[in-house]
Order: C-alpha cells, then structure tokens, then sequence
C-alpha cells in the first residue's frame, strides 16, 4: 500500500493511448491528479494521445504538493498522426 502523503514516482506513472485501426482517430491522452503531501522521485509522469488517422489529443496533469521534490519528467503529448 502506498502512503499518499509521500508518494514516490519510479520508474513511471503514464496514460498512453494506443494507436487505432486504419482509418480511426487516437484515443485522446488521460487525466492525471496527484495530490499529495510530499511527491519524490526520478520517474516520469506521462499523459500521451494514441496515434491514428487523426492522433489523439495530449491529456493533462495536476500535481498539488505541498513539498515537491520530483526530479523526473513531466509530459503531456498528442498522438501522432498518419494523414488520409
């Protein structure tokens, strides 16, 4: 069980989408909300869209800690998109 007043990220924590069909969009990136006492860690922190004719659209992250000592990555992304 983890203590959520001092959550470690390591190695990662991601929302990644995957790609669609052939003629189908991304799935659009998720929603991250970490709120916490103390965050730490080195991992990464990911909301990614999929890819697909048309990708997926980045999700989002709220981070709300009152010491925050994460030393990773942070990211949001769109999916790639492969055209017509």
């Amino acid at each position: 069980m983890t203590d959520l007043n001092n959550l470690k990220i390591e190695p990662h924590f991601k929302l990644n989408f995957g790609k669609s069909g052939k003629n189908g969009n991304g799935g659009d990136g998720g929603s991250i909300f970490i709120f916490t006492e103390k965050l730490t860690g080195d991992g990464k922190i990911l909301a990614r869209g999929g890819r697909g004719k048309h990708g997926g659209k980045g999700g989002n992250i709220n981070i709300v800690a009152k010491n925050n000592d994460f030393k990773g990555e942070v990211s949001v992304k769109g999916g790639d998109s492969y055209g017509k």
